[in-house]
């Protein structure tokens, strides 16, 4: 198994929502080897928590309305950004985007 970059905050309801779905997922799964990126684990990085930075994200965006804001993001990840943004800035989601949302049962 890999996963890419990710943030774990222990006391976040994302967190306490993994542990729960977790044995579900795996039901009688083995787990052989998990590769786990550490590269910011490293104390000298300190990242504000997610809901800071998606305010920090919607700060920057009303801030710059004359402005185009792209976010560049992958096939997937962020999509709990984009909601948040658009649902704040009542601003429409691209519809390749919205696709996918759709798939991963996101609602906006």
């Amino acid at each position: 198994m890999y996963k890419g970059d990710f943030r774990w905050e222990v006391d976040s309801d994302r967190a306490k929502d993994a542990r729960s779905r977790l044995p579900n997922v795996l039901k009688n799964e083995t787990i052989d080897v998990v590769y786990l990126d550490n590269t910011y684990c490293n104390p000298s990085y300190d990242f504000p928590t997610r809901e800071v930075a998606t305010q920090q994200v919607i700060d920057i965006i009303t801030s710059h309305l004359e402005h185009d804001i792209v976010i560049g993001i992958y096939t997937l990840g962020k999509e709990e950004l984009l909601i948040h943004i658009s649902r704040v800035l009542n601003i429409k989601v691209w519809p390749e985007r919205l696709q996918t949302m759709h798939l991963l049962g996101l609602k906006l």
